[in-house]
């Protein structure tokens, strides 16, 4: 077989060929050189066309900032208006609003009871002990 110095020198030289012929097609250099410069306008086009795009995502949050903005004040400004109109509670909302009032009526009255009782119990206690 061959030496392999003798392989690498020649794939050196096929690499080489290669890279002349890839420039001598299409143009030669020059169209090598217009790749290159279409290849850097086109990437100068797309970061326009994102900048212009953040521009106008931007311009879009302000414009829903400034509807929302007023959407959010104008049903202030009707709630404000209307409490006159509130509507008396249906009859399950009454029974319920009672039974609340109840349950709270009724802890409240055990407390004050047990409050009581303990009250009650010192006295006697402080009455026992003057004896």
């Amino acid at each position: 077989g061959r030496k392999w110095w003798l392989r690498r020198r020649s794939m050196r030289s096929r690499r080489r060929q290669r890279r002349r012929s890839r420039l001598c097609t299409a143009g030669g250099r020059h169209g090598r050189i217009q790749a290159v410069h279409r290849g850097n306008t086109a990437r100068k086009e797309v970061v326009a066309q994102k900048e212009e795009h953040a521009e106008q995502e931007k311009a879009a949050t302000k414009i829903q900032a400034v509807h929302r903005g007023r959407a959010a004040r104008k049903d202030a400004a009707a709630s404000k208006e209307k409490p006159e109109e509130m509507q008396a509670p249906s009859d399950d909302e009454a029974r319920a609003a009672t039974k609340i009032q109840a349950v709270h009526r009724g802890n409240a009255a055990r407390k004050e009871v047990v409050a009581q009782k303990e009250e009650h119990a010192e006295q006697e206690k402080a009455a026992t002990k003057i004896q």
